[in-house]
């Protein structure tokens, strides 16, 4: 009775434990499904693979129709990845370290899915290869949703592209307009600064030059009437001598405040160069300043007034040398002003360039913008009175030409002067 009793017990119990183990199968079965995720087993000594239900559902395979080796599982595998999933799996076997691998699967109906497979491999005690198991999850939408990310981020990249292209295109414009309207702007004032300047000046000349003329006038009575080679005939001379320049002051103060084009003639740079030096260069080598010139014999002319360029280069020397001595009070191999002339062509056209380039004390770049205006100098009240590079910039405007100032504080000044050539 006793045994009894036991067997019906062991019975129960095989029950109990079996059904336990089905439940165990079906709930893994179910999460497999919820993850798309099938698990197999290679035995590699015999070459026959076992299945899981939802991996044959991933391959869209029947047990039946499906010949369970590793060679009828490479077959389904895309021909463009099944080189890359076998090396996986023998570098794996050699290694004898776990292979992941992505490889896309051709199922029945010809559809593509890709596949995430993953596998491990068990050993015998001697190290040979026994069972190999794994798992393959489909990952087919997952890939598909990456791939039209990684197209949507290279369309959105391409598209912040252009249009960065285009705002930076819209702000370049913006920014030539602002300049070009600053440019006006500082034109206008500059032009109204020098409209108020020519009337000063012409009332100036005016008032001089009246007494000037009774001056030269009277004077030049008294030379008349003394005898030649005497003291007062000599002081007569002199007192004619300096009117007269004062008079030729006074008609370069008039022409900076008149357009005088019709007085323009062709004259040579190196020309107008020349007597400008020779007025001061004696100067310049007293002060220890190397003077460098090269300027070519065949630049072409320039219709000019010879007397108003001649006044333009002797005030950029001028500013040059006072630069000069502030920095070098002495002699100093770096104390040097190169003057140079080349041929230039600027918007189809025929220009020459005149450069002076010094290395003195250089204008400050807060103000290098505010040089050319009238009434504005760098330099002490006794010194300068702010009139020269705005004269001096009207001049080579009226003349169809640029000036161009470029510095750098405590190193260079480079005064540019950019005139059209005459023709041919």
């Amino acid at each position: 009775m006793a045994d009894m009793t036991g067997r019906r017990q062991e019975e129960e119990s095989g029950k109990n434990v079996e059904e336990a183990l089905r439940k165990k199968e079906r709930q893994l079965a179910a999460s497999q499904r919820v993850a798309r995720l099938g698990s197999w087993e290679w035995d590699i000594v015999n070459n026959k693979i076992t299945w899981s239900d939802e991996l044959y559902r991933i391959f869209g395979l029947k047990p039946q129709e499906f010949e369970a080796t590793y060679e009828a599982f490479l077959n389904v595998v895309h021909p463009d990845d099944r080189e890359k999933l076998d090396s996986a799996v023998k570098k794996s076997l050699s290694d004898k370290k776990p292979y992941h691998v992505d490889a896309r699967i051709i199922r029945p109906d010809g559809s593509e899915w890709v596949m995430e497979a993953r596998g491990e491999v068990t050993y015998d005690k001697s190290g040979n290869p026994l069972l190999m198991g794994g798992t393959a999850q489909d990952v087919t939408e997952r890939k598909q949703i990456e791939e039209d990310l990684l197209r949507h981020r290279k369309e959105l990249s391409l598209l912040i592209e252009d249009k960065t292209s285009e705002l930076k295109a819209v702000i370049e414009l913006l920014q030539d307009e602002i300049a070009r309207r600053r440019t006006v702007e500082a034109e206008a004032v500059r032009a109204g600064h020098l409209a108020a300047l020519g009337e000063l000046a012409a009332g100036v000349a005016h008032e001089i030059n009246n007494p000037i003329n009774g001056i030269i006038n009277y004077t030049q009575i008294l030379a008349n009437r003394s005898k030649k080679g005497s003291e007062e005939h000599d002081i007569a001379n002199r007192i004619i001598k300096e009117s007269n320049r004062i008079a030729g002051i006074v008609s370069n103060l008039l022409s900076f405040a008149r357009d005088r084009k019709d007085e323009k003639i062709p004259t040579g740079i190196q020309d107008v160069l020349s007597d400008s030096l020779a007025l001061i260069e004696t100067q310049i080598r007293k002060e220890g300043i190397r003077l460098k010139v090269d300027i070519p014999s065949n630049l072409p002319a320039v219709s000019a007034q010879p007397q108003q360029l001649e006044q333009v280069f002797l005030n950029i020397i001028s500013n040059a040398r006072y630069a000069l001595n502030q920095k070098y009070p002495g002699a100093d191999d770096n104390k040097t002003l190169e003057i140079l002339g080349e041929k230039a062509t600027l918007n189809n056209s025929r220009h020459i360039r005149i450069i002076f380039h010094d290395r003195g004390t250089g204008i400050k770049n807060e103000i290098l913008d505010k040089i050319i205006n009238p009434f504005f100098s760098t330099k002490s009240a006794d010194k300068g009175t702010g009139l020269g590079l705005s004269i001096s910039h009207g001049i080579i405007s009226n003349h169809g030409g640029k000036l161009i100032i470029e510095s750098i504080e405590g190193e260079f000044t480079r005064v540019i002067i950019e005139l059209p050539a005459m023709k041919k």
